[in-house]
C-alpha cells in the first residue's frame, strides 16, 4: 500500500516537473521570437530612416543644383542688361563659394 502511494506521488512529482520544463521551454521560444520580432522591427525603422535621410538629402541637392541653375541665368541676364564682366564675375564666385559651402556642409552631414 505504502508503495502504490509512493508510486502515485513520483508520478505526480515526474508529471510536475514535466509540465514545469514544457513551460520553461514554451516561455523561452516565446522570449526567443519575441528577440527576433524587436531585431526585425528595429532592422526595418533602420531602413526606413536611412531612406528618409537619402531622401532628404537627393531633395537638398536638387535645391542646390536649382540656385546654381537660377544664378546663372541671372548672371545671363546681368550680362544683357550691360553690366560688366568684374561685377558679374565677382558675384557668381560669392555664388558659387556658398553653394560649395552647403554641399560641404551636406556631405558632412551625410557623414555624421
Amino acid at each position: 500500500m505504502i508503495e502504490a502511494i509512493n508510486s502515485a506521488e513520483d508520478k505526480r512529482a515526474q508529471r510536475e516537473e514535466a509540465i514545469r520544463l514544457r513551460k520553461e521551454k514554451l516561455e523561452e521560444e516565446q522570449r526567443i521570437q519575441d528577440e527576433q520580432f524587436k531585431r526585425k522591427l528595429n532592422r526595418e525603422n533602420e531602413l526606413a530612416v536611412n531612406d528618409l535621410q537619402d531622401m532628404k538629402n537627393r531633395v537638398l541637392e536638387m535645391q542646390v543644383e536649382s540656385a546654381y541653375d537660377r544664378g546663372k541665368a541671372f548672371q545671363e541676364r546681368m550680362l544683357r542688361s550691360g553690366h560688366n564682366n568684374q561685377e558679374i564675375n565677382e558675384m557668381m564666385s560669392q555664388l558659387e563659394g556658398k553653394m560649395q559651402r552647403v554641399e560641404d556642409l551636406l556631405v558632412d552631414d551625410k557623414d555624421r
